[in-house]
């Protein structure tokens, strides 16, 4: 968790300055080439970074569900509980646990 913590931090970071760069065009100023890649430059950061943290829940969920299902036999209280019943209080748990709390604020210059 902690090298993905780091690695989203840094391409956070990254990302502001991206955006602290970023041009303002008022009515009649010319929109340079330069300009326009500026912004799909931080459209693709912000995909890396989603798609770094979706990759990461679906690994969660994996584990989550492998887990269970190795630990059905012996964890599970009663007859009645389902193997889905499980793993959603499991993943519940981990969503809580695993919840990134730190927060990056964006500002323009």
């Amino acid at each position: 968790m902690s090298s993905l913590k780091d690695t989203v931090k840094s391409k956070l970071s990254a990302l502001s300055q991206m955006i602290s760069s970023l041009r303002f065009v008022k009515a009649g100023d010319y929109v340079l080439s330069e300009d326009h890649n500026a912004v799909v430059d931080v459209l693709k950061k912000m995909e890396d970074v989603i798609n770094d943290l979706l990759n990461y829940a679906e690994s969660i969920k994996t584990e989550v569900q492998e887990y269970a299902a190795r630990a059905s036999n012996c964890l599970l209280p009663h007859d009645d509980v389902t193997i889905n019943d499980f793993v959603a209080f499991t993943a519940k748990g981990l969503e809580e646990e695993l919840t990134i709390t730190d927060e990056v604020e964006f500002t323009q210059s």
